[in-house]
């Protein structure tokens, strides 16, 4: 049911925090402390792409069910054009005001806050890496196919782990990023 599909997404996106903390625990404390910092503004996003997902899922599949195949082909599109657009505005709200965000939740260490607030606004301006993608899967889960999303859910993960040192402490001709490389 739908509460399965939420806490398998949920926990992909905590063993990809995990595997984040993990590695950005190698730096020191204050870069843990750091991206502590982005969680919730972090769980924010989360919570409206899945809910966003959940609805795009809800609707398509009784489109489906009613045999209603072009409404849905027209409302998949439209999901899209929404996640997009979502994107789009959280994107200029990440890049614009980054510093407010991590205000509400700051720890009182300059070094801190400026780590978190340059993560989150990493984070939240590659939005539509998160959106478009997860938006895209529940669009495949109403139409039936929960294949494709399971492999490439944990594809993303094991990307993650790949990725997220290199980015950080630096490979061959890719600079380290430190704290920032693990957005």
């Amino acid at each position: 049911g739908r509460g399965s599909v939420i806490s398998f997404v949920s926990g992909i996106l905590a063993l990809y925090h995990i595997v984040n903390m993990r590695y950005v625990s190698l730096i020191g404390n204050d870069p843990v402390a750091a991206m502590s910092l982005t969680y919730p503004i972090n769980t924010i996003l989360y919570s409206v792409t899945i809910g966003t997902g959940i609805g795009a899922t809800s609707l398509l599949s009784k489109l489906l069910g009613e045999n209603k195949k072009e409404d849905a082909n027209r409302t998949a599109g439209n999901i899209l054009i929404f996640a997009t657009i979502y994107s789009f505005i959280i994107s200029i709200i990440g890049f614009y005001f980054s510093d407010n965000l991590i205000a509400l939740v700051r720890s009182g260490s300059k070094i801190i806050d400026t780590n978190a607030t340059q993560v989150i606004k990493i984070t939240l301006g590659g939005s539509a890496a998160l959106f478009i993608p997860l938006v895209s899967f529940d669009i495949l889960k109403g139409q039936g196919n929960t294949l494709v999303p399971l492999i490439s859910l944990f594809f993303g993960t094991i990307l993650n782990a790949i990725l997220d040192p290199i980015f950080m402490f630096g490979f061959w001709k890719i600079p380290a990023f430190g704290v920032q490389g693990a957005a």
